[in-house]
């Protein structure tokens, strides 16, 4: 019988099961009549007397009630990971052992999305001359100063001290100084390099969600599509045009989850894994780094669990492989930032409540070319942080999918959705997750909807997959046409919006004045003109976690009466005989005191000794009291803290490294992910379950559904 005969019977059945329910001759009509008749008219009273009953318990039972539900949840998550079995389905990459027929559209497909993706270039640097909007400012600002350590002065980025009295550069959790981007700004300039760098993200998140899904559909269109919703939809470019900091995170996503997908079948998967590990850490760890943690550890024990026995000893000598390489790679930046983090108070403040209706909108409003002409600084903030365009093309492909059975990319899209949604009612999780170390310090949630995009992209690849299985060939055309329409269209607002970024005009007013030799610290303005021109701003923005642009602090802008200079004693003001990011030097009276116009840290030395032991890595609200020696010579300078800790770091990783290798050369295991048996054992083992339109060959280029254990069965097609 073929496959529409099938679906016939079925429909036949359904329709033979409707009939007494339509039946004239039967109460059944008249039954139901009255059920939904009382179902119109007391729902809305049920659910307002369930409402009126919940909100009637105290706030911490909810609370307590909340939070109990999303721990309940992770613990069946868990157990389904741990329940998972060997002849379980899992990604085609990871059962075949050899490579399936490379088609045309295999070798160019891949190469379109590239240069797709690179043609965005061109509107990016369309203003090189413009200084940053909106939070490229900010990063402007960082990596201008980077620039301006290592290029003028010589020295490594360890401190900022244009930022609000100065504070860790290198280290600062939130933003990757030393990272892919560093030698673009050294060589090209801080805009220029910036813009590229972001071009490049932008990328690497494509190529990794096309190699992500090609795991599950070995089919080009499919890969190309979830790379396209995922790499280019709507929120990335809006956001993207506002910043650079959603880009250098969330690009290395869907590597880690590729890359853990496939750890124990080849030695450099887990180096791999390890590498991206690290790119997460020395790129800047933001909201989309946090958010992968749980996502690739999920992959990581289903990968574990799905492995047979005898292959779990090379994929936990691959894990520490992996951790070697991140332990080699970011040991350094990894002590530093720990310390910086145990030292954090951020607040737990968040003020996000949407509904499932405002998120269905802003997956189906495009934004306009013009969208910021519509708000003030304040809205158009907010739309940056809830706008996720996927269009009505992309919405409705994901329904289709649901057709074909729930999968964990559903999954993985539904949590993070309902995550973004809002902070503030009990039935929102991420209100349930508010007190949980470092996830409760991420204030906006609504980014949760970035790593549903991955999701959202799997399922419309899953559709596509299956169509460009068909055997007509007008529903071949219908897929790819689709995947074609999606890309054109988010190309297009990338072409729109992406001008935005550097579009502030460098008019004269913005400059705090002429350049100057040494730091002179104002009160406010851009912080990358200022910084341009070697200028400080107090009141500027958020250097890192706790630590807020209108906050007290005792730091002196010029525009303050108070203000004498950037040092002085009680003599007047004093002028270094030295000055540098890292290092100033003063020649004073002897044992006289000077007054830095500093943040006090416990990075600063003077004359060879910690001036500030105990304290965080920077005080607004402690003055910076130095004595000089007997001789009158006065030396500061900064030494990070935890920096030998993450030299011992780099030590361990390659010791690690070498360690798994030679423990795998010791005992030599099968490469193959599936081990040759004999005998009654090859006989009672199970065929790995593959998903049904797998097994029939529907929608992969690659048929598996004769892949038994042992011998391997040819798998052409009669």
């Amino acid at each position: 019988m073929t496959t529409n005969g099938r679906s016939w019977d079925k429909v036949k059945g359904w329709l033979q099961r409707l009939r007494p329910w339509v039946d004239p001759g039967s109460y059944r009509p008249l039954i139901l009549l009255v059920v939904v008749a009382l179902g119109v008219l007391l729902g809305p009273l049920a659910l307002d007397v369930v409402f009126a009953m919940v909100f009637s318990l105290p706030p911490w039972f909810r609370k307590a009630f909340g939070q109990g539900l999303v721990l309940s949840i992770l613990g069946i998550g868990l157990i389904r990971l741990w329940r998972v079995k060997p002849s379980d389905a899992w990604p085609i990459g990871s059962i075949a052992g050899d490579q399936p027929p490379r088609s045309a559209a295999d070798r160019w497909i891949p190469w379109v999305l590239r240069l797709g993706v690179l043609s965005l270039a061109y509107p990016m640097l369309s203003n090189p001359d413009g200084f940053g909007f909106s939070d490229w400012d900010f990063v402007l600002d960082k990596f201008e100063a980077l620039r301006r350590t290592i290029l003028v002065w010589g020295q490594f980025p360890w401190w900022n001290p244009w930022s609000r009295g100065g504070f860790p550069l290198a280290s600062e959790p939130q933003i990757g100084a030393i990272s892919m981007a560093t030698p673009l700004v050294l060589v090209l300039g801080t805009p220029t390099g910036l813009g590229v760098s972001a071009i490049l993200c932008l990328l690497l998140a494509v190529e990794g969600a096309y190699r992500l899904a090609w795991l599950w559909f070995r089919e080009p269109w499919a890969a190309a599509a979830a790379a396209i919703v995922y790499g280019l939809n709507g929120g990335v470019v809006i956001d993207t045009s506002l910043g650079y900091i959603l880009a250098m995170s969330y690009c290395s996503v869907p590597w880690l989850a590729y890359f853990a997908f496939r750890i124990g079948r080849r030695f450099s998967d887990g180096l791999w894994l390890g590498f991206w590990m690290a790119f997460v850490v020395l790129n800047g760890i933001q909201y989309m780094s946090l958010y992968a943690a749980p996502l690739t550890t999920a992959i990581w024990l289903r990968a574990f669990r799905v492995q047979p026995s005898e292959r779990r000893k090379a994929l936990l000598l691959h894990t520490a492989a992996a951790v070697g390489v991140f332990l080699l790679m970011c040991g350094w930046r990894l002590s530093t930032i720990l310390l910086i983090l145990l030292d954090d108070k951020r607040e737990r403040v968040t003020y996000w409540n949407e509904t499932p209706l405002t998120l269905f909108h802003y997956l189906i409003h495009r934004p306009s070319p013009h969208w910021t002409g519509d708000f003030n600084a304040a809205l158009g903030t907010v739309f940056g942080e809830l706008t996720c365009y996927v269009g009505p093309v992309v919405l409705a492909l994901v329904v289709v999918s649901l057709a074909f059975g729930w999968r964990w990319w559903h999954t993985l899209a539904l949590a993070c959705f309902w995550l973004a949604i809002g902070s503030l009612k009990w039935y929102q999780p991420s209100a349930w997750l508010m007190d949980w170390p470092f996830i409760g310090s991420a204030h906006v949630v609504t980014r949760w909807r970035f790593l549903g995009m991955l999701g959202l992209g799997l399922a419309v690849g899953s559709v596509v997959a299956r169509w460009r299985g068909s055997r007509r060939w007008a529903v071949r055309a219908l897929a790819a046409s689709l995947v074609g329409v999606v890309a054109v269209d988010f190309l297009v607002l990338g072409h729109q919006q992406f001008p935005l970024a550097f579009s502030v005009r460098p008019d004269p007013e913005l400059f705090p004045g002429p350049p100057v030799p040494e730091i002179v610290n104002v009160k406010s303005g851009l912080g990358y003109p200022c910084s341009l021109r070697g200028y400080g701003v107090i009141q500027g923005y958020e250097p890192m976690l706790s630590y807020y642009r209108n906050a007290p602090t005792l730091r002196l802008a010029r525009e303050d009466p108070e203000y004498r200079g950037e040092a002085w004693t009680d003599r007047g003001t004093v002028e270094p005989i030295f000055w540098s990011p890292n290092r100033l030097i003063f020649q004073v009276e002897p044992g006289e005191t000077v007054h830095v116009n500093q943040n006090p840290s416990s990075w600063w030395w003077a004359n060879g000794r910690p001036a500030f032991p105990g304290r965080r890595c920077a005080e607004l609200l402690v003055p910076f009291i130095a004595t000089a020696d007997a001789q009158g010579r006065l030396v500061l300078e900064i030494r990070p803290r935890g920096l030998s800790f993450g030299i011992g770091l780099h030590v361990a990783g390659a010791i690690l490294i070498g360690l798994a290798w030679m423990l795998l050369r010791l005992r030599p295991e099968r490469s193959d992910v599936l081990p040759r048996m004999t005998g009654r054992r090859a006989s009672q083992a199970k065929t790995p379950r593959l998903p049904t339109w797998i097994r029939r060959g529907v929608g992969a280029s690659f048929e598996l559904g004769n892949l038994r254990w042992g011998r391997r069965v040819s798998t052409s097609r009669n």
